[in-house]
């Protein structure tokens, strides 16, 4: 009796083993650092206009928080997105300017509503490649009438919805290459490097020496 329990015990391992279920399954720890990305600029544009765009770009996450920034000779712009409550806080440094603009989820939605933004459709795809030391897969992400290939990973665990800060609602793991289109310029994300340092509690709140605005404040400038 001894050795059939033995062998009732490994076959049930065996079996849970290849149907993929695992009493012992554990979710991986969640993702706080940094990831950064090489821009590279698409089609037709002249050195001289590349010298003054940003050629890297950081998308640091700690805990529900996520903040993307892109940094050049002549502006910082950075993003920082609440993935919990959707709320948004646009740093703008510029023109000897420093301006923020906060916008709730449902003033985010109303714009989004008023422009007839529809969200995007999303094909995953079978293809992967390594990308900054990570396994990633591919998917096509149709905009409109644009259709975009990313690579994003699954392998970091990460807030559902942090792809909403670069305008990818919708897809899963985060964002590891990507191309978007900002004032008629293409542009392409890659990530180069992570860092899993947790990223300082500053980076998510508006610094004291920024002036808060409305966007209808702005009056168009910055795109907004």
């Amino acid at each position: 009796m001894k050795s059939l329990f033995k062998f009732s015990s490994l076959a049930i391992a065996v079996i849970l083993l290849s149907t993929g279920v695992s009493f012992a399954q554990k979710k991986a720890k969640p993702f706080n650092g940094v990831i950064t990305y090489e821009i590279s600029y698409l089609g037709d544009i002249d050195e001289a206009s590349k010298a003054q765009l940003a050629n890297m770009s950081t998308l640091s996450i700690s805990g529900n928080k996520a903040r993307s920034e892109q940094v050049s000779p002549f502006y910082t712009v950075a993003q920082i997105f609440d993935v919990a409550k959707g709320d948004m806080i646009v740093l703008i440094e510029a023109m000897g300017m420093k301006i923020a603009v906060k916008q709730t989820k449902e003033e985010i939605e109303k714009r989004n509503a008023e422009a007839e933004a529809k969200d995007p459709e999303i094909t995953y795809l079978d293809e992967t490649k390594i990308i900054a030391g990570v396994k990633c897969k591919k998917a096509e992400v149709k905009v409109e009438d644009q259709i975009i290939d990313v690579y994003y990973t699954e392998e970091l665990n990460v807030p559902e919805g942090i792809n909403e800060v670069q305008g990818f609602k919708g897809l899963k793991g985060v964002l590891m290459e990507y191309t978007i289109e900002q004032q008629g310029i293409e542009m392409k994300f890659s990530a180069k490097e992570i860092s899993y340092k947790k990223p300082k509690a500053g980076l998510f709140v508006i610094p004291d020496d920024y002036q808060i605005k409305k966007p209808e404040e702005l009056g168009g400038l910055f795109g907004m």
